[in-house]
């Protein structure tokens, strides 16, 4: 690159300063220092990291403010000669720049993402503010047009960050209060007289500042980062409705976290596939996480690394086999250039560096994402800087372009590029300079092309066949045919590709056809070839010559008791076996099933705490494509009669830290006993408070002990407590032993009764909030002790019988809802059940009979309510009775031709006459013909298909083309001219979702590889 003049400019060390915000909150034992023995005032190292972290922040603040420049707008300028304009470039032009004061900014940019409407392909950048978030329409990125800014929820702040769901941003800050701004994007099509001023759509205040927040679209789930709620960590919130958020759960198991990437998980690990996992930069280490259960996220890794400073940020290559993280201090600290590390992320339980690929220049590294085979990095003073990922199994980047848009200097400083947005279908990628504004830009790579196979794992049982669907997709306006094959398929296996070439981009179904090869596992590889590129993916044949055997029980043991209420399930691992279904239950016959899962591996933990002091029985089927085993022997074991919850939870520092517990036993609360075991040095910091969130009664049972307003609290260390408003140790208020000082059997600061009446079962949540600065701990275990009150019982007893004949109907059977229990009748038609005092619905049923339905029967303490049925026979049809079905792929591709199927049955004793069928095309698609004597016009095809005979059926095919990217909704409805008896089922619907290619922000669900000559 071409060096940069010197100027004597600092900016803002923008994500440093992470590291010193705590001491905005710091208690008033941070500021006075603690006193010696001698009765002198001597810091602590908490006060004295507070006074460092201070020092920083006013330096910093000082930095941000000097000198700002003035920057003015630039239209498109090519990269010519190593430049475009004053900006030093390789294989990128600029499109358009607009400084920040044309696109409604204060004093500065920071984070950028992007939106795509669906509805129109247009596109636009989201560029974060120090005052706010703009709006820019990048749809013509040379004549970029400024729609409006939504401005900060609270204050301004140097921090913001933005990202998209369902036509919808989702923005946090580190203002304080911020809380998650939402913000419905489709408001951007129709902005009158621009710029204007924008407000929210709706606002999430359950958390206050933030640092980040990431999304995963294929969940909707958003995750606050850095926040004043669970020491930092994952703050999870439910956006499925992005108008109506809700607290999903919370991890702060390994404290404060910077960033984070959650994605539904694909890659090469097989104990998570399809589990929800976030990849997490927690400021030393990057820490896997899985996220499934939001009510129990469970840390699967913490993996730090030699020569970290400031573990900042990473993205997964598109494959998730890999992970690129960003170390933000390391630079500055150890005087290497920009330095990234390359994670093999194969066993998620053992990730490890497989290399550091370090950059041209010293500049510290700040934000990166990966797209089509490249990682996108905004690299501060050397800005936006583009990597091909092609070698990166062998540890390898190369540098294939870049755009240096901060042209001071390369050094090792907090100027230049905070982040970056490359996943536009235009290819125009999207920058913001912290102290400059928004770069629009196009990176000019080589054309390329990327096969990518729906999967790579195929399993047949002996001889047989599987087919998978393949597509090819072009990269930076790649046109050809590219031709397909395999490579080291094992004799007695053979593959076909229908077409064999393919013309880019353009798709393929892949059929193996196993005939003698032996059982085994036979790894392969796919190849896409057109003379002088090739792509290829790996992929393994998995033969099985029989289904496996049964596995073998391990944990828990056989009538195991005081078994915790979320055990992990453990069995033996078996030959063949290619997954694994545990059956949870209350009985020994299994059935009433509790749980139930199909996994990889051999453990299970369930989503939902088990009821207590209750036996259950569990068994477990392996299967593979031959079938299934037999099932395992059945083991039983019986629960603690407490509530328990073991977070193992960071307390931090003025913090707030929650833990989540989700009660599926029911039962009315007659009495409520909590435990505490945590360790904690200075237990007067701490403040426990213990809500039932689906009543929202709360109650804070342990209130700073000792502490009356002026002091401390008492300065004894750790709990191990049952509080109970009937406690024999006085109340916790007064307690301060010596280890632990909080202990026995205290009475609560608040009363526990507060919950009598209500129902265990919900959303509990335990709050423990650290006021003071210096003391730490740890939340070990918290158990909620329930006494539930027992209703008497009452009867219920009757007869059903035939409604015509008055004749007792045996074996008849009476269910009632919400309630376990039922019973048949017996010879005589009658029939008895012991229910607690309520009020149910009862239904009988009989075999030829329509049930019978009974709400509101009230069941009264020692008595008996008989309640009797008379049932009407089903009637007898005498008419035709028509369905349709319709079946169509789910997925296709922009010019693509393909067929809606529709079957008509009658299943009626009586012909249907002058059957007739109607289908209503969606508006994306053009019809191409149609069997079955169809006609269309006007998008609706009319089939006549005169009489159907009982018994009968008919196919009609309908063949299309997409014409346009979108949900293709087909509706269609059989109808004639005799009587139907049941109409319901004489329509059907199929939805098929056409992509145009290639495929958008799709990348997380294939393996890519890039070809490059």
């Amino acid at each position: 690159m071409t060096p940069k003049p010197t100027y004597p400019f600092l900016w803002l060390s923008l994500c440093l300063l992470i590291l010193i915000a705590g001491i905005l909150g710091f208690s008033n034992r941070s500021q006075v220092f603690a006193q010696s023995p001698d009765g002198t005032s001597e810091p602590t190292e908490g006060d004295k990291e507070a006074l460092a972290r201070q020092k920083f922040m006013e330096q910093f603040e000082a930095d941000f403010y000097a000198d700002p420049q003035s920057r003015t707008p630039l239209a498109a300028t090519p990269c010519v000669g190593g430049f475009a304009g004053p900006y030093p470039c390789s294989n990128v032009d600029l499109l358009a720049f607009m400084p920040l004061n044309s696109i409604g900014a204060g004093s500065g940019s920071n984070d950028i993402w992007g939106w795509t409407d669906s509805l129109d392909g247009k596109e636009y950048a989201l560029v974060g503010l120090t005052n706010g978030t703009s709006f820019v329409d990048v749809t013509d990125p040379e004549n970029p047009v400024y729609l409006g800014r939504l401005p900060t929820q609270t204050s301004n702040s140097t921090w913001r960050d933005i990202k998209v769901y369902n036509d919808y941003a989702f923005i946090v800050s580190e203002a304080s209060g911020h809380g998650m701004q939402v913000f419905d994007l489709t408001r951007l099509r129709n902005v009158v007289n621009p710029p204007v001023t924008f407000t929210n759509d709706t606002h999430y205040n359950q958390f206050g500042n933030a640092h980040n927040i990431a999304i995963n679209e294929d969940t909707g789930y958003a995750y606050a980062i850095g926040s004043s709620t669970c020491a930092g960590g994952l703050h999870m919130v439910n956006i499925q409705n992005p108008l109506s958020p809700t607290n999903a759960g919370c991890y702060s198991g390994d404290g404060y976290t910077h960033d984070t990437q959650c994605v539904v998980y694909s890659g090469p690990d097989p104990d998570y596939q399809g589990n929800e996992i976030c990849f997490s930069s927690n400021e030393d280490s990057v820490t896997v996480t899985d996220v499934t259960n939001k009510a129990n996220p469970l840390l699967i890794s913490r993996n730090t690394y030699a020569g970290s400073a400031y573990t900042h940020q990473g993205w997964l290559t598109e494959d998730q086999v890999y992970f690129l993280s960003d170390d933000e201090l390391d630079e500055q600290n150890f005087g290497h250039n920009t330095r990234t590390r390359i994670w093999d992320m194969t066993d998620l339980d053992n990730p490890f560096i497989i290399n550091f690929n370090d950059g041209p220049n010293p500049s510290i590294d700040h934000n990166l994402y990966t797209h089509d085979g490249n990682a996108y990095m905004s690299n501060y003073t050397s800005g936006l800087q583009i990597f091909d990922l092609s070698d990166v199994a062998n540890g390898n980047l190369t540098l294939v372009a870049y755009f240096d848009s901060y042209t001071a200097n390369n050094n090792a400083t907090f100027n230049g590029s905070w982040s970056n947005y490359p996943y536009f279908e235009s290819g125009t990628v999207i920058h913001t300079g912290i102290g400059e504004g928004l770069f629009i830009t196009r990176p000019i790579l080589d054309p390329g092309f990327s096969l990518f196979a729906a999967e790579t794992v195929f399993s047949v049982c002996v001889a047989g066949e599987v087919a998978t669907s393949l597509d090819l997709l072009d990269q930076n306006g790649y046109t050809g045919t590219v031709t397909l094959s395999t490579v080291n398929l094992p004799a007695g296996s053979a593959a076909t590709f229908d077409p064999s070439s393919v013309i880019v981009p353009g798709s393929s179904t892949m059929t193996v056809t196993v005939s003698t090869t032996p059982a085994g596992m036979y790894p392969f590889t796919l190849l896409a070839d057109d003379g002088t590129l090739t792509d290829t993916l790996d992929a393994t044949l998995s033969i099985y010559e029989s289904a496996p055997g049964a596995t073998t029980l391990t944990s828990p043991t056989n009538g195991a008791t005081d078994v915790p209420l979320q055990p992990t399930f453990t069995w033996d691992a078996v030959s063949g076996a290619a997954s694994y279904s545990i059956e949870i239950a209350t009985d020994a016959a299994f059935t009433n099933i509790v749980d139930s899962a199909t996994v990889m591996g051999t453990n299970y933990t369930p989503i939902a705490a088990l009821a207590s002091s209750t036996t259950y029985y569990w068994r477990v089927t392996a299967s593979n494509t031959c079938g299934d085993s037999a099932v395992s022997a059945t083991f039983s074991f019986s629960t603690v009669d407490l509530l328990c919850r073991a977070p193992n939870l960071a307390i931090l520092d003025n913090t707030t830290v929650i833990d989540t517990f989700v009660v599926g036993s029911s039962g009315t609360l007659e009495d409520l006993n909590v435990s505490l075991l945590a360790s904690h040095t200075y237990v007067g910091d701490i403040i426990f408070t213990i809500t039932h969130q689906d009543t929202g009664t709360s109650v804070t049972i342990v209130d700073r002990p000792g502490y009356t307003g002026t002091g401390f609290g008492c300065s004894g260390n750790n709990v191990d407590a049952l509080l109970d408003d009937e406690g024999v140790d006085g109340p916790v208020e007064n307690q301060c032993a010596s280890n632990p000082a909080l202990f026995g059997n205290p009475t609560p600061n608040n009363p526990l009764s507060a919950f009598d009446g209500e129902d265990l079962s919900g959303t509990w949540v335990m709050s423990v909030t650290d006021n003071a600065g210096g003391d730490t701990g740890t939340l070990q275990e918290w158990c909620l002790s329930p006494t539930l009150s027992t209703p008497a019982n009452g009867a219920l007893d009757g007869t059903v019988t035939d409604s015509v004949s008055g004749d007792p109907l045996v074996g008849a059977t009476l269910s009632v809802t919400g309630w376990v229990t039922e019973t048949t009748t017996d010879g005589s038609g009658q029939y008895s059940l012991v229910l607690p005092a309520g009020s149910y619905t009862v239904t009988a049923s009989a075999t030829g009979y329509v049930s019978e339905t009974v709400t509101d029967l009230l069941i009264t303490s020692g008595m008996t309510t008989t309640q009797d049925f008379a049932l009407n026979l089903l009637p007898v049809p005498t008419e035709a009775d028509l369905n349709l079905s319709q079946t169509a792929p789910l997925t296709v591709t922009v010019g693509q031709t393909f067929t809606y199927t529709l079957t008509i049955n009658n299943a009626g004793p009586a012909t249907a006459l002058s059957a007739i069928l109607t289908d209503t095309l969606p508006a994306g698609v053009t019809f191409v013909s149609a069997t079955g004597g169809c006609v269309e016009a006007a998008g609706v095809v009319t089939c006549t298909l005169g009489d159907l005979t009982n018994g009968g059926t008919t196919v009609v095919e309908i063949v299309v083309t997409a014409d346009a990217a979108g949900t293709l909704s087909n509706a269609a409805e059989i109808g004639a001219a005799s009587p139907d008896p049941d109409p319901s089922d004489n329509t059907a619907n199929a939805q098929t979702e056409a992509v145009a290619p290639p495929p958008g922000e799709e990348f997380n669900l294939y393996l890519p590889i890039i070809a490059r000559p």
